[in-house]
């Protein structure tokens, strides 16, 4: 079915299936239209920006559908990870955060909480959540993971990653864990600058064992990390942009097939340094399926045109 689909679509389709975007708003209108028919992305992905109630937010879900009847259904996606990173709150079933459930030590409770949630979102019409976080809190200096991590074991995280995985899948919602190779040992946010990564491959490796036990269980997708790793990909590249850290080390090291996300290319790691345009071309040629654009519609245009 995917070939056939591939062999209907122009170039300038296959640039926007490429393409997962965000916008403004609480409903959809021409701009909008304009924007995700237009380009006919593979993904849209709402922020609390988009919602203001489930019933609003699924009428909202509907609309973005009905723009692709006919032609290959997007991504509809949301950032609900629980605890201090929630978009939905009314009438859903809603996790008190990765640490909460870290305490419990308990897998089988870690399903059940994200099939249950899972459940929810489907039901609103989401059908892929950036979530859940398999970072390792290990730099207790760290400025942007903390309680949205497991643990700061990698051993647990790995457990109950894992189990957070199969039961948001086993609810049929497609799963983006993140962030691809681990940003819990770093002490900068990417949002504001570029994290850097002093561990060497085997230092890394230990810390990847969340994503390696969750690629196991069936894991459908990650999402890049905006760091670099000097001691792995040897010119500094930040991972969302390195074949080394893509290809090499994500694909052929450990053999991952599914989908390659990256986070926001409008991160001030990523944009000052190589403008959202170029950034694009470059993680696409290091690897990554989707770059994810959610904020200033200029820079969505520019990385169509670039791609």
């Amino acid at each position: 079915q995917a070939e056939a689909w591939l062999a209907r679509l122009t170039p300038a389709q296959k640039v926007g299936q490429l393409m997962m975007v965000g916008f403004g708003g609480l409903e959809v209108d021409e701009k909008i239209e304009a924007l995700v028919k237009g380009y006919q992305v593979g993904g849209v992905c709402l922020f609390k920006r988009n919602i203001d109630s489930s019933a609003q937010v699924a009428r909202l879900n509907d609309q973005l559908r009905a723009y692709f009847e006919g032609g290959v259904p997007p991504f509809i996606a949301v950032d609900q990870e629980g605890g201090n990173v929630v978009r939905v709150s009314d009438a859903v079933v809603v996790l008190p955060g990765n640490m909460a459930l870290g305490a419990t030590r308990d897998a089988a409770l870690a399903y059940e909480a994200s099939k249950a949630q899972a459940l929810d979102l489907k039901r609103l019409g989401f059908s892929m959540n950036l979530a859940p976080v398999l970072d390792v809190n290990s730099n207790p200096a760290n400025p942007v993971i903390g309680i949205r991590s497991v643990s700061d074991r990698a051993s647990l995280v790995a457990l109950l990653g894992a189990a957070l995985v199969k039961g948001q899948q086993d609810a049929n919602l497609a799963t983006i864990a993140k962030h691809f190779p681990g940003h819990g040992n770093v002490d900068a946010d990417s949002h504001r600058a570029l994290p850097r990564l002093d561990d060497d491959e085997a230092q890394l490796l230990a810390h990847l064992e969340p994503f390696r036990a969750s690629m196991d269980a069936g894991l459908d997708g990650v999402m890049t990390a905006h760091l670099a790793v000097p001691k792995v990909a040897l010119d500094g590249t930040p991972a969302t942009l390195s074949a080394a850290i893509l290809t090499g080390l994500l694909r052929r090291r450990l053999g991952f097939d599914g989908l390659v996300l990256t986070d926001e290319l409008e991160m001030q790691a990523i944009a000052e340094r190589y403008g959202v345009g170029r950034a694009a071309v470059l993680a696409v040629n290091a690897g990554a399926d989707m770059v994810l654009v959610p904020w200033r519609a200029e820079k969505k245009a520019e990385v169509h045109q670039a791609l």
